[in-house]
């Protein structure tokens, strides 16, 4: 028999939390008329720049709230990245805008206990002050007396712990606890009010009665009533993984009702998740949790082909669901082999920018380069792909343009708001815009996965959909910062996201961080050293459609310059028909492999096909190689005849070197 502490938990995943108890009632009412996602809110926005070159570097905005409470704001570059306290686990945050309603996150808080705080800075500032308040008396003031909890200055840590003691006579019900951030002062502030640089959230503790009830129960395979060890149970904010018998036991629930839920690495759910009533002084045992397998079957699981130099040919790989459970799929191509960084940021070109003042972005389509102008009313930007510049065009409604990304179709960028521009630049029109989890500046198109990339210079780089929906985040650094440009790079031997920060001797330094962690892997590049002329750091895109047989960085220094350099070779030699897909219960589905050894030189070419799923399921990728053999033809081949001799010359194919051509006439050697 195992047991699991109340608070703090650290949930695997977010569950939706129902509490039903009789005293609590009316609190619950007050808090649903409240709806933190009904507000008016009141922007404003102001870049500073170099007005000798139009370069952009920084950014501030605030925020009011119209709650009942006071209201409070802040902006400029200090902020909070983050808080932990029991149920609420609400990290990278990042810049928001002076104030931020979190209040939709609770933490169930007992009187007479105490919590812990955990804040999380954005801006390590060895000047900044902290206050936290909490109207414990729930009149919807922040006495300043009584209700100040937290009042510390002078913090120069990224993450700072205060203790949070409830006070035994408080009232079961929802309270508003806020928190500010602010720069230098030596005091904490008031509650109320803005203060320049800083930053303002309001959260919710719900708070309850000491009553508790055991919960316990077994997990099992639907299937074959095997028990499921490893099997995590979620009641409410309370979490325990069963044993090698299936079996669990959480022995401290507070009484009421909650919703329950509950899954296993490998499993889905037959049901719906349900309710269950906990009683207090009660063991309340549940026997019939299971879960059916998910079925999921690649074949074959290695393909090997043989081409002749500048051939094609296809193959077919077999998806099959054999479980019980829709299960969404998407593929990835992992091309194996060895880089040397210096082959790496060779110059291809340079040249002058024409746009004029304040241009900072960057894109292609293959056909054009595209920038941006970040402080303007929708101008654009056309290049030939040579850097020889076309033409000015304007897009209405697309105004303050930063960074841009292309999904093969359309652009994609931000004026440093949550609002994302689509964008078809060729007939200079908005098709129309999404909202973001964050603000954007930097910003690209990961193709594999049909996502984005964004952040707004330090802030943590947030993965989103084209509907704008968060699928996580990572913080920037240690090296990277001020990131302007975003490169998605599935081309040069791994999966990974480029970044072009104002950092670095030049601040236009390169950095490569890996996918999906976002770890950095040390490979950095000044792209001022290379150069002859350069501002700081713009836009980032990579393309194959600069030089042949290469994919290449490019970027623009803002309002100077327009720069590409060498990235990799274009070694995609294997492609798939379809990339993404669902799967439902006793299906199949085939999808074709691409092989091409066009432009190839003789020899082994390997990759993997990763496959990721939903739900997920762990096994080993597909092993892909090509192998291309015979010599390679000669090129540039050109012929004449003159009466019964025939004249043939020809170039020796890079990188190959036969000591002779064999000519054949109708299948015979002549």
């Amino acid at each position: 028999m195992k047991s699991i502490n109340l608070i703090p938990v650290l949930l695997i995943c977010l569950f939706t939390v129902s509490l039903s108890i009789a005293q609590t009632d009316s609190f619950i009412d007050k808090a649903q008329d409240k709806n933190p996602n009904i507000k008016t809110r009141i922007n404003y926005e102001v870049d500073f720049y170099n007005p000798s070159i139009g370069s952009e570097t920084m950014n501030t905005s605030t925020l009011f709230n119209p709650d009942e409470y006071c209201e409070a704001s802040g902006g400029g570059d200090e902020y909070i990245d983050g808080i932990e306290l029991g149920e609420i686990s609400n990290l990278n945050t990042g810049y928001n805008s002076g104030y931020e309603n979190f209040t939709n996150l609770s933490a169930y808080v007992i009187p007479g206990m105490t919590y812990t705080l955990v804040l999380y800075t954005g801006d390590m500032n060895s000047s900044d002050d902290y206050g936290v308040w909490i109207d414990w008396n729930q009149d919807e003031v922040f006495d300043p007396l009584t209700e100040e909890i937290v009042c510390e200055f002078n913090y120069g840590m990224e993450i700072h712990n205060f203790d949070i003691a409830v006070p035994v006579n408080t009232n079961p019900g929802n309270i508003t606890m806020r928190i500010r951030l602010k720069y230098n002062g030596n005091d904490c502030g008031e509650p109320c009010g803005s203060t320049p640089y800083g930053e303002v959230e309001d959260y919710s503790l719900i708070v309850v009665q000491d009553i508790y009830g055991s919960l316990e129960g077994n997990l099992t395979n639907c299937s074959t009533g095997d028990p499921i060890e490893g099997g995590e149970i979620q009641i409410g904010p309370y979490f325990t993984t069963t044993g090698p018998d299936g079996y669990f036991i959480i022995e401290e629930v507070l009484a009421g009702e909650w919703e329950l839920n509950y899954s296993a690495p490998g499993y889905c759910l037959p049901q719906e998740q349900f309710m269950v009533t906990m009683l207090e002084n009660q063991t309340t045992t549940i026997d019939n949790l299971c879960l059916y397998p998910i079925g999921f079957e690649v074949d074959p699981g290695a393909i090997n082909v043989e081409l002749e130099p500048n051939a094609q040919t296809q193959e077919t790989i077999t998806l099959s669901n054999t479980g019980y459970c829709d299960v969404e799929w998407n593929a990835t191509i992992q091309y194996i082999y060895e880089k040397n960084p210096e082959d790496m940021f060779d110059l291809i070109w340079e040249v002058p920018v024409i746009g004029g003042g304040y241009e900072a972005g960057i894109e292609t389509n293959g056909n054009f380069i595209y920038t941006t102008k970040w402080y303007g009313t929708g101008e654009f930007y056309r290049y030939a792909m040579d850097g020889t510049y076309i033409e000015e065009i304007f897009v209405p409604g697309a105004e303050n343009t930063r960074d841009l990304a292309f999904d093969g179709t359309y652009f994609y960028g931000g004026p440093a708001s949550p609002t994302v521009y689509q964008l078809d630049l060729d007939n200079a029109n908005l098709v129309s815009t999404f909202t973001a989890p964050k603000d954007i500046r930097a910003i690209a198109y990961n193709e594999n996965e049909d996502v984005f990339y964004g952040n707004n210079w330090n802030n943590n780089i947030v993965k989103f959909d084209k509907l704008g929906t968060y699928l996580g985040s990572f913080p920037v650094g240690p090296i990277g910062d001020s990131y302007y440009g975003f490169a998605f790079d599935n081309y040069s031997g791994g999966t990974y996201l480029w970044g072009y920060a104002q950092s670095g001797a030049s601040q236009n330094e390169l950095i490569q961080m890996e996918l999906p962690s976002g770890v950095e892997t040390g490979l950095t590049f000044d792209v001022g050293t290379v150069l002859s002329d350069w501002g700081i750091a713009g836009g980032l895109a990579i393309d194959n459609n600069i030089q042949s047989g290469l994919f290449t960085f490019i970027g623009i220094c803002q309002s100077v310059s327009l720069w590409t350099l060498e990235l990799t070779e274009d070694l995609q030699w294997l492609s798939i028909d379809l990339l993404v897909g669902t799967i439902l219960p006793d299906e199949s589905q085939d999808i074709l492999l691409n092989y091409n050894s066009t432009g190839l030189l003789p020899g082994l070419y390997e990759a993997q096909i990763l496959f990721n799923t939903t739900p997920f399921i762990d096994f080993a990728p597909v092993e892909v190689t090509m192998e291309v053999i015979g010599l390679m033809p000669p090129i540039n081949l050109s012929g004449y005849y003159n009466c019964t001799h025939i004249y043939l010359s020809w170039e020796i194919p890079s990188g190959s070197y036969p000591n002779s051509f064999n000519i054949y006439r109708d299948g015979e050697l002549i």
